[in-house]
């Protein structure tokens, strides 16, 4: 069960990135049938609640599996995808290092994954 909660938070930080990315602008949208500036809607609830949600799935995650592994995995993945993300959403760069050193991340994250220790 940490590993699930471990993956939604990764899933929620990946969201949150994209979100930022996406809605960063003074973009106008409705919501309810009301104009709200995107940025009022992304800073004052949006990215609060995922914040929140990230924090304490990743608490009830580090109650069962190391530290050391839990933060690695978290910050190691959603370097990864939220690398994915931009290349595919928002065409940005990508580059053979990049692609290199992106290997190596999940590389090491296999490997503290499956580093010996039983939960």
């Amino acid at each position: 069960m940490p590993w699930i909660f471990l993956a939604l938070t990764v899933i929620l930080e990946v969201i949150s990135a994209f979100t930022m990315k996406r809605f960063g602008g003074n973009e106008t949208i409705f919501v309810l049938r009301f104009e709200v500036q995107s940025k009022v809607l992304l800073y004052g609830f949006l990215l609060p609640l995922l914040s929140l949600m990230r924090l304490v799935l990743f608490a009830m995650v580090v109650e069962k599996l190391d530290l050391s592994i839990a933060y690695a995995v978290r910050y190691g993945a959603s370097i990864a995808l939220v690398a994915l993300v931009g290349f595919f959403a928002f065409s940005e760069a990508f580059s053979w290092i990049k692609l290199g050193a992106l290997a190596l991340t999940v590389i090491g994250l296999i490997g503290l994954s499956l580093s010996g220790v039983k939960y």
